[in-house]
């Protein structure tokens, strides 16, 4: 191994760790995690002053056993901003319940402590850096 690819490799290996240490500071005031909760990845996300609005496909947003609350929580550093989603599934009554497999477009904010700015958005359930869609623009006629 040459000793740039062992330099990269220890980078690589230290950001691992502090992302790990980072996603587990994250608090948020949300519920703590149960055993029915679980991590849900987003596909994008939009800016508005300090709070970011993470946009996933979910469970419909509907009350009864078939809905589902989702919580986003971040955690900041100098350059990234680590936002993890949590989906709260609703409480089933006992037994069974048969619930239709549809997605629907959800959405969740989070409120940062410092703007964006240039940070990177990391999605806490995969670890990857969630790219901001670009504006698009129409061509003036």
């Amino acid at each position: 191994m040459t000793a740039r690819r062992a330099t990269r490799a220890a980078a690589t290996a230290a950001s691992a760790v502090v992302a790990a240490v980072v996603l587990a500071a994250c608090s948020g005031g949300s519920p703590a995690p149960d055993a029915t909760s679980r991590l849900q990845p987003f596909d994008s996300y939009r800016v508005q002053g300090r709070q970011v609005v993470v946009s996933f496909s979910g469970v419909p947003d509907r009350p009864g056993p078939c809905g589902a609350d989702y919580r986003a929580q971040a955690s900041e550093t100098v350059d990234r901003v680590y936002i993890r989603v949590r989906e709260y599934p609703h409480a089933a009554p006992a037994g069974e319940v048969a619930c239709p497999a549809i997605a629907q477009l959800r959405t969740a904010a989070v409120t940062l402590e410092q703007p964006l700015g240039s940070r990177a958005v990391v999605d806490g359930a995969t670890g990857e850096i969630v790219l901001q869609p670009r504006p698009t623009t129409t061509p003036s006629p």
